[in-house]
Protein backbone atom coordinates (compact mmCIF):
# COMPACT_ATOMS: atom_id res chain seq x y z
CA UNK A 1 0.00 0.00 0.00
CA UNK A 2 2.43 2.25 0.90
CA UNK A 3 5.14 1.83 -2.11
CA UNK A 4 1.28 2.26 -4.43
CA UNK A 5 1.22 5.41 -2.22
CA UNK A 6 4.36 6.64 -3.24
CA UNK A 7 4.04 5.98 -6.45
CA UNK A 8 1.02 7.90 -6.99
CA UNK A 9 2.91 10.84 -5.27
CA UNK A 10 6.06 10.74 -7.58
CA UNK A 11 3.98 10.23 -10.58
CA UNK A 12 2.05 13.73 -9.37
CA UNK A 13 5.30 15.64 -8.92
CA UNK A 14 6.70 14.41 -12.26
CA UNK A 15 3.90 15.60 -14.06
CA UNK A 16 3.51 19.10 -12.15
CA UNK A 17 7.60 19.48 -13.00
CA UNK A 18 7.50 18.96 -16.95
CA UNK A 19 4.01 20.25 -17.41
CA UNK A 20 4.91 23.30 -18.90
CA UNK A 21 7.82 21.75 -20.80
CA UNK A 22 7.90 22.13 -24.63
CA UNK A 23 8.11 18.91 -26.33
CA UNK A 24 11.18 18.20 -28.63
CA UNK A 25 10.93 18.92 -32.50
CA UNK A 26 11.85 16.17 -35.02
CA UNK A 27 14.93 18.42 -35.93
CA UNK A 28 16.04 18.27 -31.78
CA UNK A 29 15.76 14.70 -31.63
CA UNK A 30 17.67 14.27 -34.95
CA UNK A 31 20.28 16.19 -33.74
CA UNK A 32 20.22 14.05 -30.48
CA UNK A 33 20.32 10.56 -32.16
CA UNK A 34 23.10 12.05 -34.29
CA UNK A 35 25.63 13.40 -31.49
CA UNK A 36 24.94 10.33 -29.53
CA UNK A 37 25.76 7.25 -31.53
CA UNK A 38 26.96 5.08 -28.77
CA UNK A 39 23.80 4.71 -27.36
CA UNK A 40 22.01 4.24 -31.14
CA UNK A 41 23.71 3.10 -33.75
CA UNK A 42 27.04 2.72 -32.39
CA UNK A 43 25.74 0.57 -29.20
CA UNK A 44 26.88 -2.50 -27.85
CA UNK A 45 24.52 -5.15 -26.78
CA UNK A 46 25.15 -7.26 -23.80
CA UNK A 47 23.32 -10.66 -22.90
CA UNK A 48 23.69 -12.03 -19.35
CA UNK A 49 22.88 -15.49 -18.41
CA UNK A 50 22.71 -16.09 -14.70
CA UNK A 51 23.30 -19.48 -13.24
CA UNK A 52 21.79 -20.04 -9.78
CA UNK A 53 22.29 -23.30 -7.75
CA UNK A 54 21.41 -24.23 -4.25
CA UNK A 55 23.50 -26.52 -3.19
CA UNK A 56 23.02 -28.65 0.40
CA UNK A 57 26.19 -27.04 2.52
CA UNK A 58 26.19 -30.71 4.01
CA UNK A 59 27.02 -32.56 0.96
CA UNK A 60 30.71 -33.28 0.47
CA UNK A 61 31.59 -32.01 -2.85
CA UNK A 62 32.75 -34.75 -5.37
CA UNK A 63 35.33 -32.27 -7.37
CA UNK A 64 36.74 -31.11 -4.14
CA UNK A 65 40.39 -32.66 -3.75
CA UNK A 66 41.32 -33.78 -0.27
Amino acid sequence: MQQAQRQVLVEAYMEHLFKNLAAPTDSEIRDYYIRHPELFAQRKVYRVQELELQLDPHASPRWRRS
